[in-house]
């Protein structure tokens, strides 16, 4: 129920983080080399990436700032590297790039 106050009492912070997933879904795509996609599947790619990323960081043993423009930036770094590993795993599962195949 807390996750639930805080986005009530802070919608704005919904918002942040649907436009840092987008653009980090978009950067990680670009990043990975891939072709471009829909706004909601870089939304999806930035959200996953970030929830990936950071369990990535925290096994590593990072410690994340608390709050501000750092704590923003680590986060959205985090998010590109943690969707450049789902589009790496998801290369990998489906065999390479079907795009290249075709060419």
């Amino acid at each position: 129920m807390d996750i639930i106050a805080s986005i009530i009492a802070a919608p704005f912070n919904c918002v942040i983080w649907v436009v840092m997933g987008v653009l980090a879904g978009a950067f990680a795509r670009r990043i990975m080399n891939r072709p471009d996609q829909p706004f909601i599947n870089d939304l999806i790619l930035g959200v996953i990436g970030s929830f990936v990323g950071g369990i990535l960081v925290t096994f590593v043993g990072y410690n994340r700032p608390e709050g501000g423009l750092a704590a923003f930036c680590v986060n959205f770094v985090v998010a590109i590297v943690g969707a450049c590993a789902l589009i790496a795993v998801g290369s990998l599962i489906n065999g390479g790039d079907r795009n290249k195949k075709m060419g």
